[in-house]
């Protein structure tokens, strides 16, 4: 099964895998929607219609419809290690010493093996 980038959840990361060529902007692929980019999902809009996405360090609105044509692979899969998110693997482990930053969205991972 094909992931586009309207299957991400708010946060989530993937790498483009594949552009429709004829089927997106110009514009799109010079700001970097290219394949073997990461791209994130940051928010979807009240009518889930644009997405907000960050690829190649910019923000950009795109419709649905446009993001459709882009499909992904996630950059951390779920099926290979059992945990929904990469922190939560983290947390499982006993390798890590972890701490969270002030903001609450970012950590810093300290290998404990050292």
């Amino acid at each position: 099964m094909n992931k586009t980038i309207t299957d991400l959840q708010i946060g989530e990361k993937g790498i483009i895998e594949h552009v429709c060529f004829n089927d997106i902007p110009l514009k799109l692929l010079e700001m970097g929607c290219i394949p073997g980019k990461e791209v994130e999902l940051v928010q979807v809009a009240p009518l889930n219609d644009p997405l907000y996405i960050i690829v190649n360090g910019s923000h950009l609105a795109i419709r649905r419809e446009v993001a459709s044509y882009i499909n992904n692979n996630s950059s951390f899969s779920s099926i290979n290690y059992g945990y929904k998110k990469f922190g939560e693997l983290i947390r499982a482990s006993e390798l890590f010493n972890i701490e969270m930053r002030r903001d609450g969205k970012s950590m810093c991972i300290k290998d404990m093996r050292k």
